[in-house]
């Protein structure tokens, strides 16, 4: 337990104006508390997505455009000066933005 100023049995060394001490005080746990996410969720089905890591990433560099544009037919896909990445094959990517939940309740 933290002793400020004023408190009975505070030691002030140097600059510090306050120690710790021991004592057997009863203090409610953080856990002991249900999050709220377990009052909404609980009871739910879980889900498991699995594994969503590649098995292995490598940087391609190219000298020119038409050396990307090369590529990019090679490999089936469309790749622009911001293309930041690509899955080959070529994967489904979920757009989730659109979707909606609610309860039919």
């Amino acid at each position: 337990m933290l002793h400020l100023i004023g408190v009975p049995g505070l030691v002030a060394r140097g600059p510090a104006f306050f120690r710790w001490e021991e004592e057997d005080v009863a203090q409610p746990k953080l856990l002991d508390i249900r999050p709220e996410w377990q009052t909404n969720w609980g009871g739910m089905p879980e889900f498991e997505h699995g594994n969503l890591l590649p098995y292995q990433s490598i940087q391609v560099h190219f000298e020119s455009p038409e050396d990307r544009e090369r590529f990019a037919k090679l490999v089936g896909q469309t790749i622009t000066d911001r293309t930041q990445s690509i899955w080959h094959p070529e994967a489904e990517i979920d757009r989730m933005v659109t979707a909606r939940y609610h309860d039919e309740s």
